[in-house]
């Protein structure tokens, strides 16, 4: 009886997490207003199998005997897994350049929170080597820093344009 209360309390937040994908897709697109424009997406398989991952290793837990902080440790990591996998999925399909903010990957920055686009600033310097331009590096508010990959260099910087117009304060003198 003791082997399944951890394991079933992991079972009930697991199984929160993937209610809540809609939820928070819905609360993202409700602050994002109207798309400006539309990235692309990643198939899915990666959340599925971090899904399926994390759910089995939950499951298998009270199958086998652990010390109990191994127990705990296992059951985090499966959540923290799931947790990283529901962010990718709530917003698979609606990556893109919104009126108030950037979605994209695990990511749902809005506008108002960037404190500036450090890559901008010396990627252009010529004592500045071997800067791949299909990466934008963002420092909101908070200090947090935030690096988004992007395919191609055309396709950074077009985000980095549309975030430059709506913040134009952002662009390096």
């Amino acid at each position: 009886m003791n082997q399944f209360v951890f394991p079933g309390i992991a079972a009930l937040v697991f199984a929160g997490l993937l209610i809540s994908i809609p939820f928070r897709r819905k609360r993202m697109l409700s602050r994002a207003g109207n798309i400006v424009l539309k990235l692309s997406n990643d198939f899915p398989i990666r959340q599925i199998l971090i899904f399926v991952l994390c759910a089995a290793l939950i499951v298998i837990l009270p199958l086998r005997e652990f010390a109990f902080y191994l127990e705990i440790i296992f059951l985090l990591v499966g959540l923290i897994g799931a947790e990283m996998s529901v962010r990718a999925a709530s917003s698979y399909g609606i990556n893109g350049v919104y009126e108030n903010m950037v979605i994209y990957d695990t990511y749902a920055i809005p506008f108002d929170d960037i404190g500036c686009l450090p890559t901008v600033v010396y990627e252009d310097d010529p004592e500045t080597e071997n800067v791949d331009k299909r990466f934008l590096e963002i420092l909101k508010q908070n200090g947090a820093q935030v690096v988004l990959g992007f395919e191609t260099e055309e396709l950074r910087q077009s985000v980095l344009k549309e975030i430059l117009l709506r913040r134009p304060e952002l662009k390096p003198e």
